[in-house]
């Protein structure tokens, strides 16, 4: 599924098992049949569960800080074989699935917004939610998230190339591939000012602090990027400012202040 959404703090009901957060999206209760997507405070976290039947629970994938008063974009994709985050068109946490669906009860109804089953609710706007029969790729995505043409195919492919090995973690493979659909991109800027978002998370997981906060400081430089991509750039470059890093330009401080 995906959607654009802006949440805009706590709601009125808490939750009793979550009381600081609430569901987004559910189809069923999402954690011994169905499926959710939640946010939960004070952390900003996202989180996207598979229900399994007692004694089991939810297997879950989550992806944070995603900054609140913005809007994201936002796709949760299961292939049958992974779990996938994204946010603002870009991979934000994966995770191993190969089990089965368990449906909910017949007379459930997917549902916006507070859905109960231990999780309160958020203040929410939301936009454009649409629920796929098929698992959307990462390009598709992208292009959802981005609103831009299919662009060379060479490009698609280190995308997704980069895509793979960053849930599986080969970081030093995905800075490749990212550099790559970089170069395949230059014309389509908004798409390549994400791409530096997501070339320095790889870089940041690699521990290159500063080819890292050089990346970020980018994207916090380019006007043509959405607020909400913009956003995602500003924690971890604030971390790597209290740390020291080099690689943070004037205008990123500003930013950041």
């Amino acid at each position: 599924m995906t959607a654009w959404i802006r949440v805009r703090g706590q709601g009125s009901v808490r939750g009793d098992s979550v009381a600081s957060g609430g569901t987004l999206f559910s189809l069923g209760g999402g954690y011994w049949d169905g499926w959710r997507l939640t946010y939960r405070y004070p952390d900003k976290t996202l989180g996207f569960e598979i229900g399994r039947p007692k004694p089991a629970s939810a297997v879950s994938v989550s992806a944070g800080p995603v900054p609140d008063n913005v809007w994201h974009h936002l796709a949760a994709v299961w292939t049958g074989q992974e779990m996938r985050l994204y946010v603002d068109g870009l991979l934000a946490g994966a995770t191993a699935y190969a089990g089965n669906f368990t449906p909910p009860p017949k007379n459930a109804q997917f549902k916006i917004g507070l859905a109960g089953f231990g999780w309160g609710s958020v203040a929410l706007d939301v936009d454009e939610v649409a629920v796929f029969n098929t698992a959307l790729s990462g390009v598709d995505i992208l292009r959802d998230a981005f609103f831009f043409d299919p662009g060379p195919p060479q490009m698609a492919e280190r995308v997704e190339a980069g895509e793979r090995a960053f849930a599986g973690r080969y970081y030093s493979v995905a800075v490749t591939e990212y550099r790559a659909a970089l170069e395949l991109c230059r014309a389509r800027e908004p798409v390549a000012g994400a791409l530096r978002l997501q070339l320095g998370q790889a870089f940041l997981r690699q521990k290159q602090p500063a080819a890292a906060a050089a990346e970020f400081s980018a994207v916090l430089e380019h006007p043509a990027l959405p607020e909400g991509v913009r956003s995602l750039a500003l924690r971890p470059l604030a971390d790597l400012a209290r740390q020291g890093a080099g690689g943070i330009s004037r205008t990123a401080y500003a930013a950041l202040l």
